[in-house]
């Protein structure tokens, strides 16, 4: 009818007013049903994406206002016109404030077992589809990038990541990360306290997780108020797993979480990386460090460090030994022919800060782009001066920080922090003792072959 059709075309080219754009959903339903004489299946994925979109920009508010009438009104005042609806997103619907007036919702989340071979793609499919394309020998490879993800009781891959693997050639790289919003993880690592960064590093080592009760109803309002929201988001968004489902309504059970697999390790590596290059000054100043650290360049190094505590100090605020130690250990996150940086495990007869172990690179891969030819195992000790002694020493501060750190050599020496037997691609040994004193930093260096 000309009324129905006039509406239309307002909301298709973006003239309609507001009453006119919160209705259109509902309309659309109507119109729909009225057209094929039959009741509307109505499909919305990723509902909350316009949520987090305003969480991020400054809007949430207003869009949670909107949502509420849009969706509310398809999903109640639809009537028979509707015959049911399906909604995917991050947040639990039940408890944010867009489904506060609806009733007879049936929510399935990642620890429900109802639908948990629905989220993606099982061992099985996974092994029949790339038999079926002539590329089973690929398995392995697939399993540690794209699987992990526990769904109630069974364990899937990410579909979407698994076909383009698969379509390109077997290639490995971050596919499903690249399709979506990633302003939850950059924000977590932008904005990560002392305890939240020192958990993050914790995920990033094998078989690293932390252990948190989880709210399946949390919204993004919650981050920064409530303990475990942070965590909790990160498991909604697909960003974390867990093994333990059961009793799935049960939010104050605490429960290990780990990251998936490789791609979303690379997305938190890559997140780091970038907050603490944008530390350094730049990617020429983070490269000038790395060298410097694998080379046993003493003065390069403590010549980067002191720009680094000099002109970020705002970006890290370093206070204790432990913020030292986990400044330094968010700065070796990257380097080329090198593994993750290792922090506080026990070797000798004791727990070493900080030590990166060379991996083996393929020449002329993207890996070994930048490596050192030559890659000693590097072994880093750190001292702290607080702030109000090394005002204190005054003149004398340079002279008692390098004390400090000769200390640190010595005790990777005497506590044997290095002693166990090297990798075969490792070329020696590497010690740095390095002390930090208000905006003072001093790096002593030993190679041992």
């Amino acid at each position: 009818m000309p009324r129905e059709r006039g509406y239309f075309q307002r909301v298709a080219v973006g003239e309609a007013d507001d009453a006119e754009f919160g209705d259109s959903l509902m309309r659309l339903v109507r119109f729909l049903r009225a057209h094929h004489d039959r009741p509307v299946v109505l499909l919305i994925d990723e509902y909350d994406a316009p949520v987090m979109a305003g969480y991020t920009n400054g809007y949430y508010h207003e869009v949670v206002s909107f949502l509420k009438a849009w969706l509310t009104g398809a999903l109640k005042d639809g009537g028979a016109a509707l015959a049911f609806a399906c909604l995917t997103g991050v947040q639990r619907i039940s408890k944010e404030s867009i489904f506060s007036d609806l009733n007879n919702l049936m929510v399935s989340t990642a620890l429900s077992s109802s639908f948990d071979e629905r989220y993606g793609f099982t061992d099985a499919e996974v092994a029949a589809l790339s038999a079926y394309l002539g590329k089973a020998g690929h398995l392995a490879e697939v399993r540690s990038w794209y699987n992990g993800y526990r769904f109630g009781r069974v364990d899937v891959y990410n579909p979407w990541s698994v076909i383009n693997y698969l379509s390109s050639d077997c290639r490995p790289g971050v596919y499903w990360v690249n399709t979506s919003s990633n302003d939850v993880v950059a924000e977590t690592v932008r904005t990560a306290d002392e305890d939240t960064l020192a958990q993050l590093y914790t995920l990033l080592e094998p078989g690293g997780y932390v252990v948190s009760a989880l709210d399946l109803g949390v919204v993004f309002p919650d981050i920064g108020v409530c303990k475990d929201a942070l965590w909790s988001m990160l498991y909604l968004a697909g960003y974390l797993t867990t093994d333990l489902t059961e009793d799935p309504d049960d939010n104050l059970a605490r429960r290990p979480l780990r990251i998936p697999n490789r791609e979303i390790a690379r997305l938190f590596r890559n997140e780091i990386i970038g907050r603490f290059t944008q530390i350094a000054g730049s990617d020429r100043r983070m490269d000038l460090f790395w060298s410097a650290l694998c080379r046993g360049d003493a003065p390069a190094l403590q010549d980067n460090l002191t720009r680094m505590v000099r002109d970020s100090a705002s970006m890290f605020d370093l206070v204790s030994e432990n913020s030292c130690h986990l400044f330094l250990l968010g700065l070796c996150f990257g380097i080329a022919g090198y593994a993750d940086p290792r922090s506080n495990r026990e070797a000798g007869y004791g727990r070493y800060d900080i030590r990166l172990e060379p991996i083996e690179v393929r020449p002329g891969s993207l890996a070994a782009f930048g490596a050192l030819p030559e890659r000693p195992r590097v072994t880093v000790e750190v001292k702290f001066m607080a702030a109000a002694e090394a005002e204190r020493a005054g003149d004398a501060l340079d002279e008692r920080l390098g004390v400090l750190a000769n200390e640190a050599l010595a005790q990777i020496e005497t506590k044997g922090y290095d002693a166990d037997p090297l990798p075969p691609v490792a070329a020696g040994r590497l010690r740095w003792g390095i002390a930090f004193g208000g905006k003072h930093v001093a790096a002593l260096c030993r190679r041992v072959e």
